[in-house]
């Protein structure tokens, strides 16, 4: 009796199951590198905004005055004079709340994308619309929250573009990570 060749040879054997990337969900390898990851893209966002109002900024001969005038309606509840120059306190104290919130945002999104399936990560462009939607309903609330009258003085469109800019950039980012 002859005999059978074995059905799965060695090259034919099953690879067992699919490998699996680590995320900020495992307790183990790869878990800083997300967290990093997140972080990284939120500071890249943050500053993708921040230049985006300093280049409107300097054309218009009012460097630091966005950031001035948003942390004046942050903190002392009141619109900044536009013949007034940049205030350093109310532009730093803005610069590290709008900071934070983008640490945050980017840190989300890392670990979203991370816990994803591998092969099942969504295209850059995907990302990056996403990340748009939160961006923009993170300001939207704020400002309807604060000052209605917010999206008058800096316009809905600048504040979309540098959103839109950012949501690219952290896109970006996050898929280089992943």
């Amino acid at each position: 009796m002859s005999a059978r060749a074995d059905p799965l040879s060695d090259t034919q054997k099953d690879p067992g199951p699919e490998p699996t990337r680590p995320s900020p969900a495992d307790a183990g390898d790869g878990t800083e590198a997300w967290r990093m990851a997140g972080l990284w893209a939120g500071a890249q966002g943050a500053a993708a905004v921040a230049l985006f109002f300093l280049a409107i900024d300097l054309g218009t001969g009012r460097p630091m005055w966005t950031p001035s005038a948003l942390g004046a309606r942050l903190f002392q509840g009141q619109a900044l004079d536009p013949s007034v120059g940049w205030v350093p306190v109310l532009a730093l104290g803005y610069t590290l709340v709008h900071g934070a919130v983008f640490l945050a945002i980017g840190s989300i999104a890392s670990q979203v994308v991370a816990n994803m399936k591998p092969g099942r990560t969504p295209s850059t462009m995907v990302v990056a619309a996403v990340l748009f939607l939160a961006i923009e309903a993170t300001f939207v609330g704020f400002a309807l929250l604060l000052h209605p009258d917010l999206f008058a003085q800096m316009g809905a469109g600048p504040v979309a573009l540098a959103n839109m800019v950012a949501a690219i950039v952290m896109a970006m980012s996050l898929q280089r990570g992943s």
